[in-house]
This record gives structure tokens, C-alpha cells and sequence, in this order.
């Protein structure tokens, strides 16, 4: 069942990822036909600090602008449903984690030197806008 969301509609029934404060879900922007995937939020859930520090993640992404980095599209803060919706660009296939496990044996040192590459460029581009980033993680959306 999809639930439409501003521009979007998201597809319920297809999660791609669940996280501690959150559940990504696959979504489709009704304009231009692209996926997106949806971050579902409760905020009730949260405290007042993972409400603050939520407050500056949609802040920061929403200021960065690196390939190496998901783009966020959109928010939206449902007041009636007490949900935030993070709507964010949606890269298919598997996330770093998942990639690095399968390939666990298989990696060369190029391969590796080439991903961790990419890591430290998003990171740099961070650090150049005067951002540091807690909580790094390999899988995607869901920190």
C-alpha cells in the first residue's frame, strides 16, 4: 500500500532498512517518476535530545552537496501522525556494509584502497564546511 507523502508516495510494504529510531521504506517522487527512500521517524519515541540532535541532521544535509553523500530532498513533519519523514536520494543495490560483507574474501587492496577513498573524500568535504560527523556508519540512512 503506498501512502502519499507531499510529492511522494511511499510503498509501505518495502522496507529497505530499519534502524534504531527509524524505518526506510522505498518511496517515488509523483513529479519525476524517481525512487527515493523515506526515513520514518517517531517522534514521540525520541527524547528531547535525539529531537535536537535530529533537528541539526536535517540542517547539516540539507546544506551538503557531495556525490559521496546522500542527498536529502526533503522533510516533512507530520503534526497530526507525530512523524518525521526524511526524504532522501535512494541508491539501489547494497550498502557499504552489506557490499564489503559479501565481498569479505574477495576484496583487493585497490578495491579497498579505492572505497576508503571515497570515504574520505565525503569526510573532507565535511570537515571543510566545519562539520563532524558522531556516528559514521556503513549502512545507508539508517544512523
Amino acid at each position: 500500500m503506498a501512502k502519499e507523502i507531499g510529492e511522494y508516495l511511499v510503498d509501505e510494504e518495502n522496507v529497505l532498512g530499519q534502524g534504531s529510531d527509524g524505518t526506510v521504506y522505498l518511496g517515488k517522487c509523483k513529479r519525476s517518476n524517481q525512487q527515493v527512500a523515506v526515513k520514518r521517524i517517531n517522534k514521540a519515541l525520541l527524547s528531547e535530545r535525539a529531537k535536537n540532535h535530529l533537528a541539526t541532521e536535517i540542517r547539516v544535509l540539507k546544506m551538503l552537496n557531495h556525490p559521496n553523500i546522500i542527498k536529502l530532498r526533503d522533510a516533512f513533519d507530520d503534526v497530526r501522525t507525530q512523524e518525521i519523514h526524511l526524504v532522501m536520494e535512494h541508491v539501489p543495490g547494497c550498502d557499504l556494509y552489506d557490499y564489503m560483507e559479501q565481498r569479505e574474501a574477495s576484496l583487493t587492496f585497490n578495491e579497498v584502497r579505492w572505497l576508503m577513498y571515497q570515504v574520505v573524500k565525503a569526510v573532507h568535504y565535511c570537515h571543510q564546511h566545519r562539520i563532524v560527523h558522531h556516528d559514521l556508519c556503513l549502512e545507508v540512512g539508517l544512523s
